[in-house]
């Protein structure tokens, strides 16, 4: 009797190894899939907004132009107009440039990220810039 105690013991043993390998793979998969998800997120928030800055410089660009048609030309009414569209989409005018037949509106945009804007090494990976173009000659 007390040699099948001691194998039903070893297999008990050695049972409670095979779930404590399974549990430390199981979080060991887990840890993976979430640093996979995060990873993720990060580019996808990135890849928006690279694209939703592109979008924004465009019509920036035109609200700017059509400010600096109605105002004869001036470049603060331009310049202010630029910023308020700017602001409706999140962005920063960083700059304006007219060189006779085009005005030109670059802006920046943050992306919102969990992680790459708090890393010194990452933060400039989230900060996205994109130039639009609108004719001045076009009515």
């Amino acid at each position: 009797m007390g040699r099948k105690v001691e194998v039903v013991n070893a297999a008990r043993a050695r049972g409670s190894r095979s779930a404590s390998q399974v549990g430390g793979a199981l979080v060991q998969t887990l840890v993976v899939l979430v640093v996979l998800a995060v990873a993720g997120y990060e580019l996808i928030a990135i890849g928006v907004t690279s694209f939703a800055v592109d979008d924004a410089s465009r019509q920036v660009a035109r609200a700017a132009r059509d400010a600096y048609r109605s105002s004869d030309g001036s470049l603060d009414a331009t310049s202010e107009a630029a910023a308020t569209a700017a602001e409706t989409h999140r962005s920063q005018v960083t700059d304006i440039s007219i060189d006779g037949e085009d005005l030109t509106v670059t802006l920046t945009r943050r992306a919102t990220t969990l992680l790459v804007h708090q890393l010194a090494a990452t933060e400039e990976l989230g900060v996205r810039e994109a130039t639009g173009r609108a004719a001045l000659d076009t009515r």
